[in-house]
């Protein structure tokens, strides 16, 4: 008996906070990686162009060398 009197009634954890989203520190990181791969994605870009650009020109001289 004495040991259910020494214990205290047990009370619910109080609720935890409801999070609507991410918090400053999780933003700024997420933006932090999409500046970052938006860069990394004009690089890309550009490089295709270069790539195209040069497809396009190897095509003509192989059409020019063909044709003679």
């Amino acid at each position: 008996m004495k040991a259910q009197a020494a214990q205290k009634p047990s009370t619910p954890a109080p609720p935890k906070p409801v999070s609507d989203g991410p918090d400053d520190q999780q933003l700024a990181a997420a933006e932090g990686r999409l500046s970052e791969l938006t860069f990394e994605l004009r690089e890309v870009q550009m490089a295709l162009g270069v790539l195209e650009a040069n497809s396009v020109a190897d095509a003509r001289k192989i059409s020019e060398l063909t044709a003679s």
